[in-house]
């Protein structure tokens, strides 16, 4: 077998990585990708940006629960398709799931110290 290399980061690259990480507002936190990607690498982030992070994604899913809410109530009585009302019904208990997994995640940043 050949040998095999190890690379790390250096402590500039370290560096901008946490920076990159960092960067996450609105319209990022509404998009499931940058959000998973930002939470695989909390452990390089200071708690406060932990709270922030979860708080704007938070935010975001809430919006999202009323938009489909709203959306539900006003347009349910439309569909003939039960397969769209199944659709509806799954998309906001899903949301509803991240919703108190990211509560859950909040309460352990605030209580913790941010140590998952």
């Amino acid at each position: 077998m050949g040998s095999r290399h190890v690379y790390s980061l250096a402590p500039a690259g370290a560096e901008i990585l946490r920076d990159l990480v960092g960067q996450f507002d609105e319209a990022e936190a509404a998009k499931d990708d940058e959000f998973q990607v930002r939470l695989a690498f909390f452990d390089l982030l200071e708690d406060t940006e932990k709270a922030r992070i979860l708080g704007l994604r938070r935010r975001a899913l809430e919006q999202r629960i009323e938009h489909r809410r709203t959306i539900h109530g006003d347009y349910a009585q439309d569909y003939d398709s039960p397969w769209v009302r199944r659709l509806m019904d799954y998309e906001q208990k899903r949301l509803a799931q991240e919703l108190a997994w990211i509560q859950e995640l909040e309460g352990i940043v605030a209580s913790t110290g941010g140590a998952a």
